[in-house]
């Protein structure tokens, strides 16, 4: 356990490091009521004490969550993970959710559509050899085919062997977990009385829920 310990300060380093990569840029949209507005210009009302400010302080990852990712983590060679954890990162940053099955049926009757008004022989026109109908209803086939592979996003499941998953541990952890402690103390602040009593964890992670 010593030898364990000895190690904390380097891999709290780099979840701290990861926590702070992949904080989320957001731009939000919206207007503020006449009276606030008028009583932040006139210097009535500060914006940095707006009862709708969000400010929870820094988040730092509990002694006890941090030692059971160091257990985790300590078969794998630090550098090597830190820099796949960095690429695994990035990549599920870039991800979208797959398509529901009626977004892909519109967007299928709308690829159709297009391509069918682009063809100068409709193939379904009659006195058309039956080959050349084939050969027509198979380049629609194919023109459709190209179209919608370019414009709708291919979803494809991660497959999560022992590495990966350690390298999700790096890349996620801190900031799953700041995300979710950040969120509960907010709904703390709104509500002094918020004591849930329970707590359903669903999705994928590493259950840094638990900690929070």
């Amino acid at each position: 356990m010593d030898n364990l310990r000895k190690t904390w300060p380097l891999y709290r380093s780099m979840l701290r490091a990861f926590s702070s990569e992949n904080k989320v840029k957001t731009k939000f949209d919206f207007k503020l009521a006449e009276n606030i507005s008028e009583n932040i210009n006139s210097g009535m009302l500060k914006a940095r004490h707006f009862p709708g400010a969000l400010d929870v302080g820094c988040v730092t990852l509990p002694d006890d969550l941090m030692q059971a990712a160091t257990i985790a983590l300590a078969g794998f060679p630090q550098k090597n993970l830190e820099q796949d954890a960095q690429k695994l990162s990035s990549y599920i940053n870039s991800r979208h959710p797959p398509m529901e099955e009626n977004e892909y049926k519109e967007k299928l009757a709308e690829v159709v559509e297009t391509v069918k008004q682009e063809e100068t022989i409709d193939p379904m026109s009659p006195g058309l050899v039956e080959e050349e109908r084939k050969r027509l209803l198979d380049s629609r086939r194919s023109k459709v085919y190209e179209k919608m592979k370019r414009e709708t996003y291919k979803w494809k499941a991660i497959d999560y062997n022992e590495y990966k998953s350690a390298a999700y541990v790096v890349a996620r952890l801190a900031p799953d977990f700041a995300s979710l402690t950040k969120l509960l103390r907010e709904i703390k602040k709104r509500d002094p009385e918020f004591c849930p009593v329970h707590l359903l964890d669903f999705g994928s992670g590493v259950g840094s829920s638990m900690c929070g």
